[in-house]
């Protein structure tokens, strides 16, 4: 289960890259040993799950999706309404983002152009990948949030990393993302054979948190995790207008110290 799942974040990132705007149109909530029940669009016999990502997000009619390992198959839903416990299963949920969102990511991202478009591009692919690396469709967002808090408590970053991850997968929230992006770098600070990649979740994160945050306080508080991402990354120049930025937002003396 752990190998497939690795490569399905391997097979989304591509087709991820060929969507446009700041933040995906459409993202996906995944669910693992569960079958999305009827609502069949169509069935796709004899292919991979890239392929059915595919078919479903090239439809506007398809809402979610369910892809049997076991037989390579995959069944485009106009609806998610009944689920069944299967295992060898990965089921998905479409999300659209809504205009409001798109036109607040645009905004943001203008913002920030001192990052460069490479690095906003990249920030969109782990955003339409998110939902592969972090399966949460057998949760609440309650249930989430409250199991990395307890986490945080214990002391335990990458669980509560883990946790976060699943939350955002659902609400896909500026702050969830920030708070994601502060324990990769957490994380990655405590070493270790993915030190390098928790770094990079750091700055897509902080990426991403930025684009979807309103709201002075927390933008300042995105832009800093932003800045210690960037640093952390080998771009301490880019830090300087980050945190010149959150400075103009709201003054604090965290923000002074790091200028």
């Amino acid at each position: 289960m752990r190998l497939f799942l690795a490569a399905l974040v391997l097979l989304v990132a591509p087709f991820a890259a060929t969507a446009q705007g700041e933040i995906p149109d459409r993202r996906l909530v995944l669910t693992r040993d569960v079958d999305f029940y009827g609502s069949d669009l169509q069935a796709l016999f004899d292919t991979t799950y890239q392929a059915c990502e595919r078919a479903c997000l090239a439809q506007s009619a398809c809402n979610g999706f369910t892809f049997n390992t076991r037989s390579n198959a995959c069944f485009p839903k106009s609806a998610v309404t009944d689920r069944v416990p299967y295992v060898g299963a990965w089921s998905a949920e479409v999300i659209e983002a809504t205009t409001a969102a798109k036109r607040l990511a645009t905004a943001r991202a203008g913002e920030i152009g001192f990052i460069g478009t490479g690095t906003l591009v990249q920030a969109r692919d782990v955003a339409q990948a998110i939902g592969a690396l972090h399966p949460s469709g057998q949760w609440t967002l309650d249930q989430m949030l409250t199991a990395a808090t307890e986490a945080r408590a214990q002391g335990d970053t990458l669980n509560a990393l883990r946790w976060t991850g699943a939350a955002l997968t659902q609400s896909d929230a500026g702050p969830h993302w920030t708070e994601y992006a502060r324990l990769a770098l957490q994380q990655a600070d405590l070493g270790g054979d993915d030190q390098s990649r928790m770094r990079d979740r750091g700055l897509y994160g902080a990426v991403n948190g930025y684009l979807r945050t309103d709201g002075d306080a927390e933008r300042a508080t995105a832009l800093v995790v932003l800045a210690a991402a960037l640093e952390a990354n080998g771009r301490g120049r880019d830090t300087i207008p980050a945190l010149r930025l959150a400075e103009q937002l709201t003054p604090r003396a965290d923000v002074t110290e790091a200028l």
